[in-house]
């Protein structure tokens, strides 16, 4: 049996939060995976053809990938019996999901016989966003659903399994499935990026930003790779959605052993253009040891990194920030709020500030570039509490040159801060479908009477940004 694996076309919001090129890695790595389980497989990537190109569509929007004309000749010229899909976080956050019905009606119309696989392929790093799929399976006809199945959340145990049933003929009983933390991350023993054309997701990833217009303080360019160390979080953040991920509690924080990080990295070493290793890890240096292990290969691999998310300040010692500092353009690190009180009791992150102090001062003494990420509009936030995380950034700014990363809390459904919000009545009507605007683009929680209204909050952010100096 053979399996096409699909990154669709897609349109993107300008105003995305997180990193859309790299989600194909989620694509490369599950294919790697199922090579090795012994499956047949073929890569259809949007973002790593030649003609792969990055266009306006509507000024809230861009078309990522390939035209869907010439998506469906490559599609034309495949034969395969399945086609997973992945349906990535700006795929399912799409107001109509207009992208992914397409795709899928253009596999049914192409190849009837063939079933289709609808999977979030999650493997952390990114937000996690629920979504709807029952309309994909009642939608089209009876006898031809829009999609046969969909698999959520990770994949590794519940994806093999489906596949063997379709093989063997069986029906699976249920249509949606829900995938579970793996309590181990495999041994990969194929290349993931030898399912795509890097050099064309080289050209694409530099287009892509270029075309968007966000000027990214990292250092991402057509040399930048994607590449993963761990899975998961021992730690327990209210905003954070990687805990929303069914037995992502007793999975844990989960690593991929030196064998898997050496071969890969050899890899990307073996690749042109990469230089540099673009590390999507939700909490890269919780256990410090793995961290340093990780840091001393790049060295031997002559590789440079970028880490986006924030490193834990706690974690970082004076040894480990001046390795960084041979290796990244900028570190981030994530106080979230400049009131400890607000710190533990909002969030729960189990950090005390006193350690991102070390840091920053650490880091300009050793002239290592530094920003730092905090969340205002949090849920029970105080005014006293929002003011000492304003001027926390603004000392961290002026007295270290920390750049303040600052943005709105976002109650992504599935996370403590989402139901907290939906039991304590502080969210309107209805979220809006595609939550990446809100990060940046206004508060959509309303907060406790002693707390700033959203009105306030972005007025407040704005005056912040208009200080002389300040930059975000």
């Amino acid at each position: 049996m053979k399996i096409l694996c699909i990154n669709p076309p897609q349109k993107i919001n300008r105003k995305f939060i997180d990193y859309p090129p790299f989600t194909a890695y989620s694509l490369w790595y599950t294919a790697a995976y199922l090579c090795d389980c012994g499956f047949e497989i073929e890569v259809l990537d949007a973002f790593c053809q030649v003609e792969s190109t990055v266009s306006e569509c509507t000024p809230d929007y861009l078309s990522a990938g390939i035209p869907i004309a010439s998506f469906e000749k490559h599609l034309s010229r495949s034969n395969f019996d399945v086609a997973l899909v992945h349906a990535n976080q700006y795929l399912v956050q799409e107001p109509d999901k207009r992208s992914l019905m397409n795709i899928c009606l253009s596999i049914r119309s192409l190849h009837p016989g063939a079933k289709i696989i609808l999977a979030d392929l999650y493997t952390g790093g990114m937000n996690y966003i629920q979504w709807d799929a029952h309309g994909f399976l009642s939608g089209g006809s009876r006898e031809k659903p829009i999609a046969d199945y969909v698999l959520l959340f990770e994949a590794e145990e519940q994806l093999p399994e489906l596949l063997k049933d379709i093989e063997g003929g069986k029906t699976p009983h249920q249509k949606i499935i829900t995938g579970t933390a793996v309590s181990k991350l495999p041994e990969l023993q194929s290349n993931p990026y030898a399912f795509a054309d890097m050099a064309a997701f080289s050209a694409f990833t530099a287009e892509f930003y270029k075309t968007a217009g966000r000027s990214d303080a990292f250092d991402i360019g057509a040399d930048c790779i994607p590449f993963k160390t761990s899975r998961g979080c021992p730690f327990r953040c209210s905003f954070c959605s990687s805990g929303s991920i069914p037995r992502a509690r007793t999975a844990g924080w989960r690593e991929y052993s030196t064998v898997t990080l050496e071969r890969q990295l050899r890899c990307i070493a073996e690749l042109k253009p990469a230089r540099r290793v673009l590390l999507l890890d939700e909490s890269a240096n919780s256990n410090q040891q793995h961290f340093e292990t990780f840091l001393e290969l790049l060295a031997d691999f002559r590789l440079r990194l970028e880490i986006p998310n924030g490193l834990r300040a706690d974690l970082l010692n004076f040894a480990t920030l001046k390795k960084l500092k041979n290796l990244i353009s900028l570190l981030s690190i994530s106080p979230e709020c400049g009131s400890q009180n607000a710190l533990d009791s909002l969030v729960g992150k189990k950090l005390k500030l006193e350690s991102v102090e070390r840091v920053a001062a650490t880091c300009m003494g050793i002239g290592l570039p530094l920003a730092m990420h905090f969340i205002i509009g949090l849920p029970g936030e105080s005014r006293e509490e929002l003011k000492a995380t304003f001027d926390f950034a603004r000392r961290m700014h002026n007295d270290y040159g920390a750049r303040p990363w600052i943005q709105y809390a976002v109650p992504v459904p599935g996370t403590a801060l989402f139901n907290r919000c939906v039991r304590e009545g502080l969210l309107g009507d209805k979220l809006p479908a595609d939550l990446n605007p809100a990060f940046q683009g206004g508060p959509l929680i309303n907060n406790s009477p002693d707390g700033a209204s959203p009105d306030e909050l972005a007025e407040m952010l704005r005056e912040f940004y208009s200080e002389p100096g300040m930059r975000h």
